[in-house]
């Protein structure tokens, strides 16, 4: 059975143009173990709006906490973009603080304010960060 995200998804990259399959993969997965399987140099832009907490199913012997594991989840990801790559980090947890000190990454910038639209601004309760390799 497909998981819903993924018809949803898929749905929504057809609608935009994006249907070659070979290309576009939809994933349903423990996403702490599925970002270890990948190899380096796979992804020149990943985009990482995770959610602030997770016991889903599929996190088999553990769960997601946003501000425990976004270093990890970061590192992760960068071990699988090439050089020069950029990640796009986007979470709603309101007392969120990035810690890096423990990402190795070439630069993080916090690019909320560039993120959200005027009239929003300072209300969406969200930040977003530009992490380069």
């Amino acid at each position: 059975m497909i998981a819903p995200t993924c018809v949803w998804a898929e749905r929504n990259m057809a609608l935009n143009g994006f249907t070659d399959k070979a290309k576009f993969k939809f994933v349903a997965a423990d996403v702490k173990q599925y970002l270890k399987t990948l190899p380096e140099n796979y992804f020149d832009i990943v985009v990482m709006d995770p959610p602030t907490f997770s016991n889903s199913k599929k996190m088999v012997n553990d769960f997601l906490d946003i501000q425990r594991d976004h270093a990890e989840l970061i590192n992760d990801c960068i071990h699988t973009m090439r050089k020069g790559g950029v990640l796009y980090f986007s979470t709603n947890f309101r007392k969120f603080e990035m810690n890096t000190t423990k990402i190795s990454s070439g630069s993080i910038k916090d690019i909320t304010k560039q993120t959200a639209p005027f009239d929003f601004e300072g209300k969406l309760g969200r930040v977003c960060f530009e992490v380069v390799k």
